[in-house]
């Protein structure tokens, strides 16, 4: 009968936690049963597997046991019981470190983190999801990383933004609001990193900083031209520019004018876009930086290749391979020999019809 009971819960653990899954999945909402059950309902399933669980004591039950703790700390996130959520996810914490098993760290470090941070209490959180980082390292487990890193950042600046609305320092909140910017443009979230690098321009203006307004303009151009807003990416990124010159920042110049003939060849406005890539060129061929030279060479080809003009695109796009071959960048090779391809047949195609 106990046996029997054991086996029951041991298959019920395995459906909830099965081994092949990459990423822990706490939360009832995301399993098979969530379709009959709700979150109440479910801390009941979960409370008498556990109770089932207190009558044996084979290595396997404690694994089920911490992991039935870590759902129901799920369960209790969901219906906002935050405190005894942390309760559940300590107790899935313990079983961890008693087993010295990643996977159970990785996981209870996890829920602890979220159900610290609905708390407000950005200081455990942020020291759970380190601990999280940490395991998901040892796992070798790149979707926990990258989860991991994706919480773990926002969470140290807001703390370091909380700490300057606190301090009213224009220059933490500068640093602060840079930071949370380039995270949100990193996990994809566009509207918060303008957001972002709107207040950051804000705080750069009012300490009067140069490279910090010219550095916030240009990431609001670049910002804007991903969403289509051409008449805003055009107006920040010429800012940009003006102050780069204003600095005789040519590293700057260089970024500005890239990014507005991108912008300009995005319009369809071609010979804008060749003039701004061309600048792009000389400004990398004066500094001697084969990054800008390889990235001018392939916009020209590319913006030269929309107009038709493909022998003027083939001209660079071998330019752009002999750059990249010269300071061995591999990626660079790659797209100059790939656009070559397409570009010859295109020409091929041409020739065929006509």
């Amino acid at each position: 009968m106990l046996d029997s009971a054991a086996q029951h819960s041991n298959t019920t653990s395995r459906m909830l936690f099965p081994e092949e899954e990459p990423e822990y999945i706490f939360g009832v909402k995301n399993l098979n049963i969530t379709a009959k059950i709700n979150n109440e309902e479910a801390i009941g399933h979960f409370e008498q597997q556990l109770a089932t669980l207190e009558q044996v004591s084979t290595h396997t039950a404690l694994i089920d046991k911490g992991r039935a703790f870590g759902n129901l700390g799920d369960c209790y996130d969901a219906l906002g019981d935050l405190e005894e959520a942390v309760k559940c996810h300590e107790q899935h914490l313990a079983i961890g470190l008693k087993l010295k098993s990643c996977r159970d760290l990785e996981r209870a470090y996890r829920g602890l983190g979220h159900s610290h941070k609905q708390l407000g209490n950005l200081q455990q959180s942020l020291v759970c999801f380190e601990k999280r980082l940490v395991m998901a390292h040892e796992l070798n487990n790149n979707e926990a990383k990258a989860s991991a890193y994706g919480i773990w950042i926002p969470t140290t600046l807001n703390q370091h933004l909380a700490i300057g609305l606190k301090l009213k320092s224009c220059r933490d909140l500068e640093r602060a609001y840079r930071g949370l910017g380039h995270s949100h443009k990193q996990l994809g979230n566009l509207q918060q990193s303008l957001v972002c690098f709107e207040k950051r321009l804000v705080m750069a203006h009012e300490l009067n900083n140069n490279e910090a307004k010219a550095s916030a303009y240009g990431e609001l151009g670049h910002i804007h031209a991903s969403l289509g807003n051409f008449e805003q990416a055009t107006s920040c990124l010429e800012h940009q520019l003006n102050i780069a010159r204003e600095l005789n920042d040519k590293v700057g110049q260089s970024d500005a004018v890239c990014g507005l003939g991108n912008v300009y060849q995005q319009k369809g406005e071609f010979q804008t876009a060749l003039q701004y890539h061309q600048t792009d060129l000389e400004l990398g061929l004066s500094l001697d930086l084969t990054a800008a030279q390889t990235r001018a060479c392939g916009n020209l080809a590319s913006v030269h290749e929309a107009m038709g003009n493909l022998d003027e695109a083939i001209k660079y796009q071998e330019q752009h391979l002999s750059i990249a071959t010269t300071s061995n960048d591999k990626l660079a090779k790659i797209s100059a020999f790939t656009s070559l391809g397409k570009i010859e047949q295109k020409k091929y195609v041409i020739v065929k019809e006509n």
